[in-house]
């Protein structure tokens, strides 16, 4: 409690003019006849944990540090597909495949990729395998008939359907390639829709 010095009136608590005659309280006494000091604004400073930012924005005593955000969750999907992607790749390259599904039997994205380059596998032996019992076929009943123009024929287109084949053996193998080479878990077309028993397990 304070007094004006103006007229010596005894001030009250909260006002900034003396009741009596107007005066400003800045100058105030206390009853024992100091001057009293101005009342004195918090100070803005990294310092003061009661205030922050250049407006004086009060954060109630917090800072930012002091909370802390959950990280995002990791994708382990695609954390499997980065971390097997060349295992995944090298399994549409033949014989390859083989070591895909044994090398990287813990990572499901390369073992479903090395699945699908097994079938390719397979598919491609089978054409090559059928190609030469067919030429071979062709072969000996031309030299044991008369009909040598006719087989002959049938030798040519045998080996345009086998070729053809092979091809689309090959493009497949090269869609996986790029499936696998941009991290999705997507089967090549036509390979897709078979299923070989043996290579259901994971």
């Amino acid at each position: 409690m304070g007094f004006c010095t103006k007229c010596g009136a005894e001030l009250s608590e909260g006002f900034a003019f003396c009741a009596k005659c107007g005066a400003p309280v800045m100058g105030s006494q206390s009853p024992g006849g100091e001057a009293a000091p101005p009342p004195v604004a918090p100070e803005v400073s990294e310092d003061n944990p009661e205030v922050n930012g250049s407006q004086g924005s009060y954060s109630f005593g917090y800072s930012p540090d002091q909370f802390s955000y959950p990280q995002p969750p990791v994708d382990d999907e695609r954390k499997d597909a980065e971390d097997n992607k060349l295992m995944a790749i090298i399994a549409y390259l033949g014989p390859l495949a083989l070591v895909t599904w044994f090398a990287a039997e813990k990572s499901k994205f390369a073992r479903f990729h090395a699945k699908e380059g097994i079938k390719l596998l397979i598919a491609w032996l089978a054409v090559a395998v059928v190609r030469r019992l067919y030429s071979g076929l062709i072969g000996i009943v031309m030299f044991n008939t008369s009909a040598y123009g006719l087989f002959s024929i049938l030798g040519v287109i045998g080996g345009i359907v086998f070729g053809g084949l092979s091809l689309l053996v090959t493009i497949l193998a090269l869609i996986g390639i790029v499936n696998a080479a941009k991290g999705e878990k997507k089967a090549p077309p036509i390979a897709g829709k078979f299923e070989l028993p043996f290579l259901n397990r994971d």
